[in-house]
């Protein structure tokens, strides 16, 4: 983090455990069958796109019914595992 003033270094660092936070989130919800809670982790506006899998759903609330919809009669067999998180990919 070259050049960066304190305050900006420590600012990226909350930036990104509130992302790694997040990302464990997600997945804790979804294995724990709380499509609420799960959806709770993409904004109301969100897109999600699944290509070849559940198709796109638009908004908060469209996200949570279809992946209630396809994952909950088979979901058993799922349990997520979230590693080499790069926070530098994620932000491009």
């Amino acid at each position: 983090m070259p050049n960066l003033s304190l305050e900006e270094r420590i600012q990226r660092i909350e930036d990104e455990l509130a992302l790694k936070k997040l990302i464990e989130t997600y997945s804790k919800r979804a294995d724990e069958f709380d499509w609420h809670g799960w959806a709770g982790t993409y904004t109301e506006n969100a897109l999600d796109e699944f290509d070849g899998a559940f198709g796109t759903s638009r908004g908060r609330k469209e996200i949570m019914e279809r992946a209630r919809g396809f994952m909950e009669p088979i979901y058993d067999d799922f349990m997520h595992y979230i590693v080499n998180i790069d926070i530098d990919e994620i932000q491009g």
